[in-house]
């Protein structure tokens, strides 16, 4: 396994490093407090990203992408607030590699990002949820990276006794993990955009002993039924006929993506020294 060191930009101590995802070969990190940084694990170089406007928000969140068309890549942050105990308020700002520079754009009212942002199909999703948290009360939100447009994406027909949903994307595909007190149900979006291509690819059972039940988190999947995930402090292989290998990373706090190695500067082509 390559090990690949980070510089901290800061003079800050970096007490969380989060990633929020992959693209092209470079990896974008948060490394708290909202300091991004675009790393190429291949090239071992990074680029931190210029620092978005302070806010009061309460939370934040971020996704990643690639603009094709303009050869831009971009950074999404959305922060949300509450100012009266019932209504949410999302500020949403975004980083283009072209212009180098943020900028705010308009979101929308009324609801709580859950994690970070997925890439796939042009567009960066998020699980959100209203309120009040009901765990069955979700939907997903996807911003188009050229068009600087929101629209829903169908959600697959989760059963009741949902506990907890993530997005994941594997192999360029949207796939949504859904959390029941027995069983996760693992779908992958086949046509995008197509609510009747939803099709469940694997069921991963409880009683594999699983330490963060509902937190635990798959980020890639076979279409044989296999899949990788992020359990707690250990890389679970889990593979149909209840076979389960563990990677144990020895307690430490653990952030996963996969990427395709390349040659892409972090520096985005701008040749500034360094």
């Amino acid at each position: 396994m390559d090990i690949v060191p980070i510089n901290n930009h800061s003079s800050d101590i970096v007490r969380v490093v989060r990633i929020v995802g992959s693209c092209n070969g470079l990896i974008c990190l948060v490394l708290e407090p909202r300091i991004v940084v675009i790393l190429n694990p291949a090239t071992k170089k990074s680029r931190k990203l210029p620092v978005s406007v302070k806010s009061n928000r309460l939370a934040m969140d971020y996704g990643f992408g690639y603009d094709e068309s303009n050869n831009d890549y971009k950074v999404v942050e959305i922060s949300w607030t509450n100012f009266i105990s019932d209504k949410f308020e999302n500020q949403v700002k975004v980083y283009s590699s072209k212009t180098e520079s943020w900028r705010i754009i308009d979101g929308t009212a009324g609801f709580i990002v859950h994690g970070c942002g997925v890439f796939a199909n042009g567009a960066i999703h998020w699980k959100v949820q209203y309120p009040d948290g009901n765990p069955m009360d979700w939907f997903i939100i996807a911003y188009n990276v050229t068009t600087d447009r929101y629209k829903m994406v169908a959600i697959p027909q989760f059963e009741i006794g949902l506990l907890n949903s993530l997005l994941v994307v594997s192999a360029g595909r949207l796939c949504v993990s859904c959390k029941y007190s027995t069983h996760a149900d693992i779908w992958v979006m086949k046509e995008y955009e197509v609510e009747e291509s939803w099709t469940k690819l694997v069921r991963v059972p409880n009683y594999l002993d699983l330490k963060s039940q509902i937190n635990t988190t798959p980020f890639f999947v076979l279409e044989n039924g296999g899949v990788l995930l992020k359990n707690g402090f250990s890389i679970v292989m889990y593979r149909p006929l209840n076979e389960c290998i563990e990677i144990n990373t020895k307690g430490f706090v653990l952030y996963v993506s996969t990427y395709t190695e390349s040659l892409v500067f972090p520096d985005f082509g701008h040749d500034d020294g360094t």
